[in-house]
């Protein structure tokens, strides 16, 4: 009798940090073939905190293996296993900017770049990190100082889109703040709902009602 496992292998435990070796043991653990002479196993080596994929490198340049005789991306698998469940519009990337990484520990989510503009266009969302922020660096507008996306033809904020994503509609009569008072920032965390009069009261609080910084001719300035 045949039962589908839904948890871990025994030994490993979501969202706890792990080594290459592991990590080598966790991704063969789930390799199963049809014809066991075929079989190829996984090659990664340490490079400072990356773990560097050796041979399993598809197309795109994203390791890809055959697990349970299905292809699959292994950043993807490994997150979903050890670290939960990618949202819809979501995809994985590592931090580190090195896309053959498989630490765990280098993953982080972010839009899919799924959105297309009027002319059918795709373009991916960028950020780079900041301290705790994640500055949109794909989607700047001069005339903005929010980063803008354009959704099926439909132009907003990104910080709605993220927000939206992530966290859901976004209440009747209410807007998108920033815990972190930093406009290009899109990382979810910072991001909450509230009315325009919390957003005043957030300016009063941080000193942003008569002095702080304006974007002008894409530029940003004191005033």
């Amino acid at each position: 009798m045949n039962t589908k496992k839904q948890n871990t292998p025994s030994g490993f435990v979501r969202n706890k940090m792990i080594t290459l070796k592991e990590t080598v043991a966790y991704i063969e653990s789930f390799s199963v073939y049809k014809n066991s002479g075929t079989r190829k196993s996984i090659i990664m080596e340490k490079h400072e905190e990356c773990f560097i994929c050796k041979s399993h490198i598809g197309s795109g340049g994203l390791p890809v293996k055959s697990i349970k005789n299905k292809q699959v991306y292994l950043n993807r698998f490994l997150y979903e296993h050890l670290i939960g469940k990618i949202p819809l519009g979501m995809t994985v990337r590592q931090h580190c900017g090195n896309k053959t990484c498989l630490n765990p520990s280098h993953f982080t989510l972010i839009a899919s770049g799924i959105t297309t503009g009027q002319n059918g266009r795709k373009k991916e969302i960028k950020w780079i990190r900041e301290g705790d922020c994640h500055i949109c660096v794909s989607h700047t507008d001069k005339h903005h100082e929010y980063p803008r996306i354009c959704v099926n033809g439909k132009p907003m904020n990104m910080s709605n889109y993220i927000y939206r994503l992530n966290k859901g509609k976004i209440p009747d009569g209410h807007i998108i703040r920033h815990t972190c008072d930093n406009p290009p920032c899109i990382n979810p965390d910072h991001l909450i709902s509230g009315t325009m009069k919390d957003n005043s009261m957030d300016m009063v609080k941080r000193g942003r009602s008569t002095k702080g910084t304006r974007l002008i001719n894409g530029k940003r300035v004191k005033v």
